[in-house]
């Protein structure tokens, strides 16, 4: 069975509507390295996708600290104008510390920025960010 076949099995996705300023993805994507001096560095990009109007924010970035990822947030929201009501993560480590079960233990700075923002941070599914389901 090819890719092309019709009785392959294929997996399903719904699409998650939302209405405008409810909810935005957040994630980090990876592209390659690029060199810096005599060193390669790897290349990531912070992405903000707002669930309404799918309209995106990115920021490439040389690493993937705290601090980038708390201040690609702010140039997001900056850019949009605001921020979303709820911002879904894949269970990234800097926002999910801890989790058991349906019991998650968020970063202290990203409860911080929520709170400030007037945002709930919700971590996805575990296993299951591509259907970006909250838990």
């Amino acid at each position: 069975m090819g890719a092309n076949d019709p009785l392959a099995p294929r997996e399903a996705f719904l699409r998650v509507r939302t209405f405008p300023g409810e909810q935005a993805q957040v994630d980090w994507g990876h592209f390659g390295t690029v060199a810096v001096g005599a060193a390669r560095r790897p290349v990531s990009c912070f992405v903000m996708v707002l669930g309404w109007s799918r309209a995106v924010f990115a920021r490439f970035s040389l690493d993937q600290r705290l601090e980038s990822f708390l201040r690609s947030h702010v140039l997001g929201f900056e850019a949009f104008g605001g921020a979303p009501r709820q911002i879904l993560y894949d269970n990234l480590k800097s926002v999910v510390l801890e989790r058991q079960g349906e019991h998650v233990r968020f970063h202290p700075h990203i409860l911080e920025l929520a709170g400030h923002y007037h945002f709930a941070p919700t971590p996805c599914a575990p296993c299951r960010g591509v259907t970006r389901r909250p838990c």
